[in-house]
């Protein structure tokens, strides 16, 4: 983690490259805990391993759920594994939060009994409004998902998702093959 806990800042391209970290709970590749916090352009190539819970490729946990937290056009290629609530960009968000425009193509696995994981985030209090946008790689493409669109490898490699993630800004927007 580059970043323990953060509140009311922005955090705009940090990378957490090569590094395998462990902690208690509360874990991310660029921060542990926030609120009311902005995460842009960042990015984890890290293998993140934590005992508890809150595991995030980027965020572990948004700790307030009455504020605005916002990652996008944020990547996680990194393997994260934890007890439980692990999620490729934020391991725990509210549906108050936004988080959009980003991919993950690394492993998430959550080893407890009944645990949850989940490819971009798990989101509490009633549904996932915050989420638009992101993308995880998977065998299959579904053009119908919202927030959580699995895409294939192929679609990775030849550069449709990079247009998907890119969306109105072209080749303006910061993602590129």
């Amino acid at each position: 983690t580059v970043i323990i806990a953060a509140t009311g800042i922005t955090v705009t391209l940090i990378n957490l490259i090569n590094a395998e970290l462990f902690a208690h709970d509360e874990m991310g590749g660029i921060c542990g805990s926030c609120q009311s916090t902005k995460f842009n352009t960042c990015s984890n190539y890290g293998k993140l391993m934590c005992i508890d819970s809150y595991v995030g490729g980027i965020v572990g946990y948004v700790k307030d759920m009455t504020t605005n937290t916002q990652i996008i056009n944020c990547l996680n290629a990194g393997d994260l594994k934890g007890y439980e609530l692990v999620g490729g960009i934020v391991g725990q968000c509210n549906n108050r939060d936004e988080v959009s425009h980003c991919l993950n193509v690394g492993k998430v696995v959550a080893v407890g009994k009944g645990s949850q994981s989940d490819p971009i985030a798990n989101v509490s209090y009633s549904g996932a409004n915050g989420l638009s946008k992101n993308y995880y790689s998977s065998n299959e493409y579904d053009v119908n998902a919202k927030g959580r669109i699995p895409v294939t490898v192929t679609m990775l490699a030849d550069g449709t998702v990079a247009g998907f993630l890119n969306d109105e800004a072209g080749d303006k927007g910061p993602w590129r093959q």
